[in-house]
């Protein structure tokens, strides 16, 4: 039997992909609990212990935050632009 259903995938859309399926297979849990292993996890297999998870993870949520923080500040210099016009 051939496989004919092939197709090529972005890192992006490989990640994500990826993602979707740990997500089904271990389910994304809220609370602390432990793995398999007996390391205490969160998240979607997210190993609180592993300094390098960790590390890459907030490095993660710091470049999200400040992607956040500098969209506030766009929003906010066109509110202060469209407040000035409306004068």
């Amino acid at each position: 039997m051939a496989i004919t259903n092939l197709q090529t995938l972005t890192k992006t859309e490989f990640d994500a992909a990826l993602r979707a399926l740990i997500e089904r297979l271990e389910g994304n849990k809220t609370l602390p609990y432990y793995d398999t292993t007996g390391n205490p996890t969160i998240g979607i297999g997210f190993n609180i212990y592993d300094q390098a998870i960790r590390d890459n993870v907030f490095a993660e949520m710091r470049g999200m935050r400040e992607a956040a923080s500098m969209q506030t500040v766009a929003n906010d210099a066109d509110f202060v632009l469209v407040e000035r016009r409306a004068a």
